[in-house]
């Protein structure tokens, strides 16, 4: 296997699972943040169709406000992200627009354009962890094993 090759295909699985652990980090370190009401504006569950399968997405934009400053954002949560596995995207979507419009909106203190509706190490942050390092495995197989 060409060396160039080689470098990109590591360098992408290595940059995926520290994503990853970057992700649960910060979703872990959201749970003590400054918890303010946020409303929702808009939230969408759908699904999209390629040539091979299907993807499930969920989109929910609220506002909040912090001391007197109106923000707004998109982010679910840390790491969450559009899938193929429907449980992956639909549970975490129905837990922050259950109780619509209002959402508890945890929010960096140290900086307020940063803030999530889900805190705590949830299941697609295994998954993710889990499916980047079964690739970097593969990875390295193909590598120690090219000819």
């Amino acid at each position: 296997m060409d060396e160039l090759i080689e470098f990109i295909l590591i360098g992408f699985g290595v940059l995926c699972l520290l994503h990853a652990c970057y992700s649960m980090l910060m979703s872990y370190r959201a749970r003590d943040w400054d918890l303010v009401a946020g409303y929702i504006d808009e939230d969408d569950f759908y699904v999209s169709k390629d040539d091979e399968e299907e993807w499930f997405h969920a989109l929910v934009r609220y506002h909040y406000k912090y001391k007197n400053i109106t923000y707004k954002s998109k982010r679910i949560a840390f790491g969450f992200a559009h899938s193929t596995l429907e449980g992956l995207v639909l549970k975490p979507y129905l837990e922050v627009t259950r109780l619509k419009p209002v959402a508890p909106v945890f929010v960096n203190p140290k900086n307020p354009k940063v803030a999530t509706l889900l805190v705590g190490l949830k299941s697609f942050h295994f998954y993710q962890l889990a499916a980047f390092a079964v690739y970097n495995a593969f990875v390295h197989y193909l590598v120690l094993n090219a000819p």
